[in-house]
């Protein structure tokens, strides 16, 4: 897998040396055009985090290979468009809201429908579904994919025994009531377009007419009746778990039985079934998942899954993370592999958090340590994993046990000699900087100057309001390079860079939530204003009392609707005195907006 270390969300990919040599003759013309669109294409697909070797790890994924290796080819052509193909669409009856409700069609060839795409079970790949109630449009839920296989359709991730030509209405629509529903289905595909200048376009492959149907309510002992038979015996295949088990089971979320179902589930041997129910999880709320993920790691220790879900969601679990150091530590004691992995894993992550003092991180590595001789004589897997999490200590001391798992372990040898590299380095930056402007922005941040972190915020800013993509760059990097470093920078610049994501607006702010007790933090929550409303909803739900008198203090000054339900729904519940206190005042206030801090 290729990575890029701390790379921003537009990967930079750069000519061949020679690429100007070749481009002088009209054929090679041709081809160089294309090839620079196939290498703008792929800006814009998503570079995802590699969390399993730190926030700053980016990943390309084989999809990204997969278009570039296919469009860079100067022999491409333009395809030619093709016929719309008609689709026929049923859905099954009777459909009943709470319920699975699935959608089928009679697609053939290349387009026929290998459900589930991604592990996202909301991601439907090139084909688009519309609802309507009465007649009106529902919005879809938003699905996403974290790369792979595209072609004039994209792949999927199906196994064979998946059901075929379905896709799960419920989970690409809000279903909630009964009513006169309206579907179609289309396919989308893609088409490169060379001409004087290439280009990728997307292109209607098929499609169905509007199909009416009916929803109903269940009746009373339907819905629980039907939950309890699929939780009783869900199946061992992959693809039935994934293809049709999982998705039926969403229907019914947020249901508590549910989500641990899924939990259960990240502790399944395959690959495929882990991964499928981690990414059903992100459709759980956090007050439910935080007190069951805990419950979990206590009674059956770490799974690989669960310690990504932790990591993924770390603002969730800040106040909890000595909690999750002992019982990580207390899991290096196991016999199972799998248990000792995700043991590892979660200690590494752990990291992550936000610590006023590394003396628990310290003993964790202590821990890691002394267990060491043990786990070497494990799995490679095991060993590759310890090799991680020892490198991940920076701690001269760990270099004769990677020594020994370089020389005991030839699947974790590579591993071990990576660690090594890392022990007593700072990290390397071996990406190159795509805006020379921004890099020297980011170096003024972090000046002890002040005049020079205010000319660098200023510069940050003005890139920022610049466009959506400049601002997805700057936070990005202020992210990556301040953020999730504090101990490697001075306060101001840590302050300053928060205020920053704030004042900008970027959706990355929400990034602070975990760094709440901060200084800084909470002015920024304030500026970045309706797209941090959720995840500071979120600390005031699962935070303990400092942060959630600190998020209800940041709702109340925000001052939106959805701001407003969030103190209103935590004044019904709270039971600390002094977080009771900071609601009332919160709503008394409501709306009231500080001055903006400034920037030091």
């Amino acid at each position: 897998m290729l990575q890029v270390m701390r790379v921003q969300p537009t990967l930079r990919v750069p000519q061949p040396k020679d690429a100007e040599n070749h481009v002088n003759s009209p054929g090679r013309a041709q081809a160089g055009r294309i090839q620079a669109a196939a290498i703008e294409g792929i800006h814009h697909l998503p570079v995802l985090p590699n969390t399993s070797q730190g926030p700053e790890v980016w990943r390309v994924t084989l999809r990204h290979l997969l278009v570039a290796l296919t469009l860079l080819r100067p022999s491409a052509a333009a395809a030619q468009p093709t016929a719309v193909q008609p689709i026929a669409v049923r859905v099954d009856a009777p459909a009943r809201v709470g319920l699975p409700i699935w959608v089928h069609a009679d697609l053939q060839g290349d387009l026929t429908v290998r459900y589930p795409f991604a592990e996202d079970p909301r991601y439907f790949g090139s084909n688009h579904l519309e609802l309507k109630r009465e007649g009106q449009p529902l919005v879809a839920q938003p699905g996403s994919s974290r790369g792979g296989p595209m072609g004039r359709v994209v792949g999927s991730i199906a196994p064979p025994t998946s059901p075929q030509n379905r896709l799960p209405l419920h989970l690409g629509f809000v279903i909630d009531r009964p009513g006169r529903y309206s579907v179609r289905w289309s396919v989308m595909g893609n088409r490169l377009d060379p001409g004087p200048t290439p280009s990728l376009h997307q292109e209607l492959l098929a499609l169905s007419q509007w199909l009416d149907f009916d929803v109903g309510a269940p009746p009373s002992t339907a819905h629980e009746t039907w939950l309890a038979q699929l939780l009783r015996a869900p199946p061992t295949d992959s693809g039935a778990f994934v293809g049709d088990y999982l998705p039926s089971l969403l229907a019914a979320a947020p249901d508590r039985r549910v989500a641990r179902a899924l939990i259960d589930a990240t502790y399944s041997s395959i690959d495929l079934i882990t991964s499928s129910a981690l990414a059903g999880l992100r459709l759980f709320p956090a007050e439910l998942m935080v007190p069951l993920t805990m419950r979990t790691l206590q009674e059956r220790g770490p799974s690989s899954s669960l310690a990504y879900f932790v990591s993924w969601n770390a603002s969730w679990f800040q106040d909890r993370r000595v909690d999750i150091i002992r019982t990580s530590v207390s899991s290096l004691k196991s016999n199972d592999d799998a248990i000792l992995v995700g043991s590892l894993e979660l200690l590494g992550f752990a990291r992550q958090f936000d610590w006023s003092s590394d003396a628990p991180l310290r003993e964790a590595d202590r821990a890691v340590k002394g267990a060491a001789p043990r786990l070497m004589t494990r799995s490679d897997r095991v060993a590759h994993q310890l090799a991680v999490t020892l490198g991940g200590t920076r701690d001269p001391e760990v270099r004769e046990l990677l020594n020994q798992i370089a020389a005991q372990h030839p699947g974790a040898r590579e591993q071990a000699l990576i660690a090594l590299r890392w022990i007593g380095e700072p990290a390397p930056q071996v990406h190159e900087r795509a805006d020379s402007s921004l890099s020297q922005a980011v170096s003024r941040l972090q000046s002890a100057s002040s005049a020079d972190r205010k000319s660098g915020s200023q510069a940050l800013i003005d890139l920022a309001r610049r466009s959506l993509q400049e601002k997805q760059n700057v936070g990005a990097y202020l992210v990556n390079d301040v953020i999730r470093q504090p101990e490697s920078v001075n306060a101001d610049t840590w302050r300053d860079a928060a205020l920053i994501l704030g004042r900008v607006q970027s959706p990355l702010a929400s990034t602070l939530t975990l760094y709440l007790e901060r200084a800084g933090a909470v002015d920024a929550l304030i500026e970045a204003g309706d797209v941090v409303v959720s995840p500071v909803n979120d600390a005031l739900k699962v935070g303990g009392p400092a942060r959630r008198r600190l998020a209800a203090r940041v709702l109340g000054a925000i001052g939106v609707p959805a701001a407003r339900d969030a103190l209103e729904r935590a004044r019904k519940t709270e039971s600390d005195a002094g977080v009771k206190r900071a609601i009332a005042d919160a709503l008394a206030h409501f709306g009231r907006r500080p001055p903006p801090a400034e920037i030091r």
